[in-house]
């Protein structure tokens, strides 16, 4: 079972796919939505997953993405895994404070992190108890937050797709992407016009590919992760969408 979890995981640090909304309701220059979506292994529906992007009462703004298990694997997973991303008001999407659960099966697993932009430093915990302290720099990230600074970049057409994260207790993660160019891709939205964006992250030997729709406010449509030679990897797919 432990392969289970390993996938659901997975899923739930896949970056979202969004759909546009056709009103001024948003910030960064990305509609407020709620999104569904797919995960898929082998062809099977492992995973569904809903995202959603909002305000909160307090003049800030929200990120949240919730994985639960789908077709067979919920015969055997009751997992619940919900990340939250705390975003300041502002020209680009900052954290204050990033959030994980991951309840189900086993004993609840939590992470909280705060990012203190005038100290320049991040602390909190990890999953597994970890205490996080780790100097930051100034348009950190969250792995959460980082989906929604990829798809502002790329709608703004910047050259530089590259992107700090705090992921573990002392030390920041970084995303380098490359655009591949144009390609055509099937959604469930029809045919659509995407540029295809590539990341690799040697040590694991995993491939991230990224189609994103420049109709559709450059928000990505398809996602797959690839590790080795496995052309079976994950696939994340949009299902439906609602704007706000």
């Amino acid at each position: 079972m432990q392969w289970l979890a390993a996938l659901l995981v997975a899923a739930a640090l896949l970056p979202s796919i969004a759909a546009a909304a056709t009103n001024d309701a948003g910030a960064f220059g990305i509609p407020f939505f709620t999104a569904h979506y797919v995960l898929k292994q082998y062809g099977l529906t492992a995973a569904d997953i809903t995202v959603s992007f909002g305000p909160e009462s307090n003049g800030r703004l929200i990120y949240r993405q919730v994985t639960l298990p789908a077709g067979m694997v919920s015969w055997f997973r009751h997992d619940r895994i919900t990340g939250e991303s705390i975003l300041a008001p502002g020209p680009i999407p900052l954290p204050v404070e990033y959030r994980f659960v991951h309840s189900g099966d086993g004993p609840t697993q939590e992470a909280v992190i705060h990012f203190d932009r005038r100290q320049g430093k991040a602390t909190g915990h990890m999953q597994n108890g970890d205490r996080v302290k780790v100097a930051i720099e100034p348009d950190t990230l969250d792995r959460l937050s980082l989906q929604l600074a990829l798809m502002q970049a790329v709608a703004q057409g910047r050259k530089s797709l590259r992107f700090t994260t705090v992921e573990t207790k002392d030390k920041l993660s970084h995303y380098d992407f490359h655009n591949l160019g144009r390609e055509t891709v099937v959604t469930s939205l029809g045919r659509l016009e995407t540029v295809h964006l590539q990341r690799i992250w040697k040590a694991k030997h995993l491939r991230y590919d990224f189609w994103l729709a420049p109709s559709l406010h450059d928000l990505p449509v398809k996602l797959t992760q690839i590790e080795g030679n496995d052309s079976s990897g994950l696939a994340l797919y949009l299902q439906s969408v609602n704007w706000h």
